[in-house]
């Protein structure tokens, strides 16, 4: 009868093991999800932040709307993600002049100022449901 009893208590515990087993495993999968979309989503504020950048030091107007008309286009973003390569992230900028209705300057007729939205998307994003990361900045340009 001990034989029987034994033969339970091993079955027993090879069952709690594998339960154990399988819960560690979930757990690590779990985290390696959130990391994966948690750097997806660092890379879509880089790239977001890099064309923001890049409008920030344009100092043409001209230049300025040369660079805008450039968009939608889309960004292949180097990743260190094991199951990526690379992202694409598609990249749109919208522009928008703003009317200088509160100046306190006189004459402001020679200050155009645009209010600029920078918007990435990706199939990636939002735990791969798809979303968006947008920044918004201004740009002033003063003709001489």
């Amino acid at each position: 009868m001990s034989d029987y009893s034994d033969l339970i208590i091993l079955m027993g515990a090879i069952v709690i093991f594998m339960l154990l087993g399988l819960q560690a495993n979930r757990y690590m999968l779990n985290n390696s999800a959130t990391t994966t979309h948690s750097e997806v989503e660092y890379y879509a504020l880089i790239v977001n932040q890099e064309i923001v950048e890049n409008i920030r030091v344009i100092s043409d107007e001209s230049a300025f709307h040369s660079y805008v008309s450039s968009f939608p286009t889309t960004v292949n973003y180097q990743t260190r993600i094991a199951d990526l390569n690379f992202i694409p992230f598609e990249v749109t900028v919208a522009t928008q002049q703003m009317h200088e209705a509160h100046a306190t300057f006189e004459d402001v007729s020679d200050i155009s100022s645009y209010h600029i939205t920078v918007t990435v998307t990706s199939e990636f994003l939002n735990n791969g449901a798809g979303g968006s990361v947008s920044l918004s900045t201004a740009k002033s340009f003063l003709s001489i």
